[in-house]
This record gives structure tokens, sequence and C-alpha cells, in this order.
């Protein structure tokens, strides 16, 4: 094996083995999240992205807003969690290639989850969203790492 194949084996094979980072909360914070404490003012709404491979292995960043306010970015097994006033609220996953968007009902003093799935997309990831049932998001919040508000 000559020096140009090998270059060009390391070249390709880094291609793939690219990975999305996001800044995580502190561990602590991270904790607290997981308990899953809901307050008698707000509805508590996590938005969750686990880690199911596609053609980009993943690398695409989802930036999320609630409302029409961008509230944070989502890397595979992320969450964001965030206290929301009852009613419905409009959920926007933004990737390079698409835009999803999803109304949840967000109700007083309980918890909300909603998966933001990876779709292997022509040249970056999509974005699909959708809501979970508690078991199954307190499952995946688990699973997964706080990011940084």
């Amino acid at each position: 094996m000559n020096v140009r194949s090998c270059i060009l084996g390391l070249g390709l094979g880094s291609l793939f083995l690219g990975c999305a980072s996001v800044p995580l909360a502190d561990v602590t914070d991270d904790a607290r999240a997981k308990r899953f404490v809901v307050t008698a003012s707000t509805a508590t709404m996590y938005l969750v992205r686990d880690g199911a491979f596609g053609f980009d292995f993943n690398s695409t960043i989802f930036r999320i807003a609630v409302d029409g306010r961008e509230v944070g970015v989502l890397a595979p097994w992320t969450y964001l969690v965030l206290e929301v006033p009852p009613g419905a609220h409009v959920i926007t996953a933004t990737t390079p290639e698409n835009q999803d968007r999803l109304t949840v009902e967000a109700e007083l003093g309980r918890l909300a989850f909603v998966r933001v799935e990876h779709r292997t997309g022509w040249m970056a990831g999509r974005a699909l969203l959708s809501v979970l049932t508690e078991p199954t998001g307190r499952d995946l919040v688990r699973r997964s790492s706080l990011v940084q508000p």
C-alpha cells in the first residue's frame, strides 16, 4: 500500500466519523431535570433528540424554537427542558435541509415530551417532530444529556 492510498483512506474515514457537539449543562442541572418535577403555575416541556443513525451519521445540529423564539440546539442524545405557560405552543426544528413544526398543547402542572427525530436527507439530516408518551419521553431523557440553555 502506498502513501497516497493511506492518506486517501484516512481522509475518507474521517468524513464518516464526524460527530455533532453542543454545549452541555452541568451534571447537577442534568440530574435535577431528570427528576421530572412539575410546578403548579406552568407546564414543563422536554424536547429530546435520540441518536438513530442516518446518512450523515447524526452530524446535523437541530436549531429549536418555541413560539418563534430560539431556545437552543440539539445534537444526538441531548435534550432541552423548558417551563412554559399552559396552552398551545409551536415547536420548530430547523436543519440546513428542512424545517418541521408541531403544535403541542401544554397542560398546567403537567409534563410534555417532544421527540426531535433525525431523518436521512439529501445533504444533511432532516428533522421530524412528534409528541411522546410520558413513559417513552422519560426513558429518552434519562438516556440523554441536558444542553445549556
